[in-house]
């Protein structure tokens, strides 16, 4: 499987809490959650941010699915998350409604087919021979504080009520998180990671796939600039970059979210294009009879 990558933060300055790697076969994306600057109420008591654990994690899960035998995704991640708590568990307060979390999408190789899951909002799409091109994604947060997030468009950006609503926002959106009937995404309960949602696609099916962090899904479900077999054609004719130029022009365009209304003026936005290696072709002259 060949992948090209590309990230970048919401803005100049800012860290990005994104992670994306590939190695041995596997793309690994993690969105870091953050609570926005200057909302009250926070931050979580653990000392590291989303930035330290999105890169922690991440490598962990890499390790975990790149081993021999494969082992099942879920299980994989799960382990990830128990040991990136443990190893800080001593210095930091391990919360799992309060520790910085992050969604995870995973793509896999292997033999006779390709793996892929999702835990969170980021999204994984396919371009199969069998069809149009199918995205999978996991979102669930969206039910959750629907009169919260209601509240927090109907407020000013930049204001003292933006400021208050996203505080009872992200209140209520913890309050579900990682629980029966809620949300679920990495943090420090191991048993979210069951919760991720895993599937497979044949391997002579997939002529190509994305690994989108919401920031660049944004394109396609936010801003409505193209569809994802348009996007797909653009992530291979021109690269991750451009896609995600893309998504900061039209941010850009609307600081105040007058015409595509959202809680952030922008987010850190990561994407890993995925290509089959073509068939392997041999030379007559070297093949033994």
């Amino acid at each position: 499987m060949r992948v090209a990558l590309a990230t970048e933060p919401a803005a100049r300055g800012r860290a990005n809490e994104d992670f994306a790697a590939f190695s041995d076969g596997v793309a690994v994306l993690l969105d870091g959650a953050t609570v926005p600057a200057g909302v009250p109420g926070s931050p979580a008591p653990c000392a590291h941010d989303a930035q330290w654990f999105t890169r922690e994690l991440g490598t962990r899960i890499l390790a975990e699915l790149s081993a021999e035998p494969p082992v099942w995704i879920a299980e994989g991640v799960g382990r990830a998350i128990d040991d990136t708590a443990a190893y800080h568990a001593e210095t930091c307060p391990i919360d799992d409604r309060t520790h910085p979390s992050a969604t995870i999408a995973v793509l896999r190789e292997l033999p006779d087919e390709y793996e892929y899951y999702v835990l969170g909002d980021s999204t994984i799409v396919f371009d199969l021979t069998t069809g149009e091109p199918v995205a999978r994604s996991d979102k669930r947060l969206s039910d959750i504080a629907v009169a919260e997030r209601r509240q927090v468009m109907a407020t000013t950006p930049g204001t003292a009520a933006r400021q208050e609503a996203l505080a009872a926002l992200i209140k209520a959106e913890r309050a579900h998180r990682n629980v029966r009937g809620g949300y679920w995404i990495a943090a420090t309960n191991p048993d979210a990671a069951a919760r991720g949602r895993q599937g497979h696609v044949r391997r002579g099916t997939l002529r190509r796939a994305a690994l989108l962090s919401d920031g660049a899904a944004s394109a396609v479900d936010r801003y409505g600039l193209m569809d994802w077999g348009r996007a797909l054609d653009a992530l291979e004719s021109l690269g991750p970059g451009h896609l995600i130029e893309q998504v900061r022009s039209a941010e850009s365009s609307d600081p105040d979210g007058a015409r595509w209304p959202r809680i952030k003026a922008g987010d850190d936005a990561t994407v890993l294009f995925c290509t089959p290696d073509p068939p392997v072709s041999l030379d007559p002259f070297f093949s033994s009879a």
